[in-house]
């Protein structure tokens, strides 16, 4: 198993064959704005490997990003937390 820290909370775990990306927040600023990492950060999509499933632990901006979201693929598998 291999973990890597993304930034902020945004983690990839890979285990064999299987590659999970956790609360994928991948570039700065984030929350509509309104949080910036220093130094400024961006993650190259294309240097990810592809992604198996994503995991959205909760649905706080600095966690469930739709800009970020928008910029993987649509083929994986999604999980999250449900509401009641």
């Amino acid at each position: 198993m291999r973990v890597t820290l993304l930034g902020h909370a945004t983690v990839l775990v890979e285990m064999g064959p299987m590659k999970i990306l956790m609360d994928p927040v991948l570039q700065d600023p984030f929350e509509d704005g309104m949080v910036v990492s220093c130094p400024k950060r961006e993650i190259d999509t294309k240097q990810l490997p592809p992604i198996d499933v994503i995991v959205i632990s909760h649905r706080h901006p600095d966690h469930f990003d739709l800009p970020s979201l928008d910029r993987l693929s649509r083929s994986c598998q999604v999980c999250s937390q449900q509401t009641p």
